[in-house]
């Protein structure tokens, strides 16, 4: 992608997003510096985050096709994550579908939960590819959640999130999606995709800053944390 008025890259030559820390664009950017010129001059619009933050999940459920009562915000990815397999109700006996091989923020939250009487199975894939029919017949009536990245963080393999949910759902499970490496090239919205939770960070494809993260929750998801 070459530097451009909406852009405002300030390197030389082309950048070409490889889904790692992205340059933030000029938008980006000049949000950025009004806000800190605003929390200088003790501008209530910027020093009460509380509205900044709702905006913020606002212009994302736009941005996903949700609504604002179903998106929050986070510090990162990770911590999206974290309130899902902290948050969630956990029976005794428990599973979570989750591949050795996925990134570790979307591995650990789940293997975290072991004291808590939570199961970790590894998820089949094949390329880091889960089969819609293999979770078919991996998935058991104790299994709370499946959890998968859009895109694998290390071979770009980009999952079918709308047959994974259906058999997710089928099964009874929640599907959990860290879209950090896809949100922004890809698109993702809960009626495409049927997903249960979505989460992603800012500062990939979404060419902003690190330090902000969303999570898009159904009503379901909702209301099982």
């Amino acid at each position: 992608m070459a530097a451009g008025p909406r852009f405002g890259f300030l390197g030389g030559g082309a950048f070409l997003n490889h889904a790692s820390v992205a340059p933030p664009c000029r938008a980006a950017r000049r949000a950025v510096h009004e806000a800190a010129e605003g929390i200088a001059r003790e501008d209530d619009r910027f020093v009460r985050s509380r509205a900044t933050s709702t905006d913020a999940r606002r212009a994302f459920a736009a941005f996903v096709g949700s609504r604002l009562d179903r998106v929050m915000c986070f510090q990162n990815t990770s911590a999206a994550l974290s309130s899902v397999a902290w948050g969630l109700r956990w029976r005794r006996g428990d599973e979570v579908l989750v591949s050795r091989n996925e990134f570790v923020s979307n591995y650990l939250a789940w293997e975290l939960q072991g004291r808590r009487g939570v199961r970790v199975r590894n998820l089949p894939t094949e390329d880091e590819r889960v089969d819609p029919d293999v979770l078919k017949k991996t998935i058991r009536r104790t299994t709370r959640v499946v959890a998968v990245s859009a895109v694998h963080w290390a071979t770009g393999a980009r999952q079918d999130l709308r047959a994974l949910a259906d058999a997710a759902h089928d099964g009874g499970a929640l599907l959990v999606v860290d879209a950090a490496q896809s949100l922004g090239a890809a698109p993702h919205s809960p009626a495409r995709d049927r997903y249960d939770v979505l989460a992603t960070n800012t500062y990939k494809w979404l060419l902003s800053y690190n330090g902000t993260a969303f999570a898009d929750f159904s009503r379901g998801a909702l209301e099982a944390i």
